[in-house]
């Protein structure tokens, strides 16, 4: 019985080296990863920024909350196609960004108004579904992916039915362009 102890033992020895450096290395690469997914997912759900409208305006979007967070995100915007007082048009937004519509895509509804600041005077409840696509340049070597808002309702003559912009990269969110598609 001894030898066996014995041999367990010596085992054990040669065995603790690679456990005692392993398994640290191991924790950190998870804790890490689990980190990079976070942040992942806050740059590819992150809104915020300029959008150039179809309609020949300009959206400042913002957004409050991540999907996967727990928190619904929040979504406001002011959009414009001339920031002086002879402007056609001008509104906000206010509304949330939910998971799921029967595709699996992201969802974001809730109700615009025009403001004085335009000459228009409208107001009613819109529904956005969140895309990507990818245009690539001349020589269709270098992708750019766009981020895309499409209208698929809305009520009390909203104009625009589409919003874009190249996709940010994470913490850059200030881009503007429409692409050609």
């Amino acid at each position: 019985m001894a030898n066996g102890i014995n041999l367990f033992s010596v085992q054990m020895k040669n065995f603790i080296p690679y456990v005692t450096v392993v398994l640290p290395l191991l924790f950190f690469l998870f804790i890490l990863q689990d980190g990079f997914q976070n942040a992942n997912a806050q740059c590819l759900f992150n809104l915020s920024g300029k959008w150039i409208g179809d309609d020949g305006g300009t959206y400042f979007i913002g957004q409050n909350g991540f999907p996967g967070t727990g928190v619904t995100p929040k979504i406001w915007w002011f959009g414009s196609n001339s920031l002086g007082e002879k402007a056609g048009f001008s509104n906000v937004f206010q509304g949330e960004m939910k998971g799921g519509d029967p595709s699996g895509k992201w969802i974001i509804s809730g109700k615009w108004a025009d403001v004085p600041m335009g000459k228009t005077n409208g107001n009613g409840e819109i529904a956005l579904v969140v895309e990507t696509y990818t245009k690539y340049d001349e020589k269709a070597k270098n992708p750019v992916v766009y981020d895309v808002l499409t209208k698929v309702s809305d009520t009390g003559g909203f104009g625009g039915t589409e919003l874009t912009r190249p996709q940010p990269h994470c913490g850059d969110v200030n881009t503007s362009g429409t692409p050609e598609k």
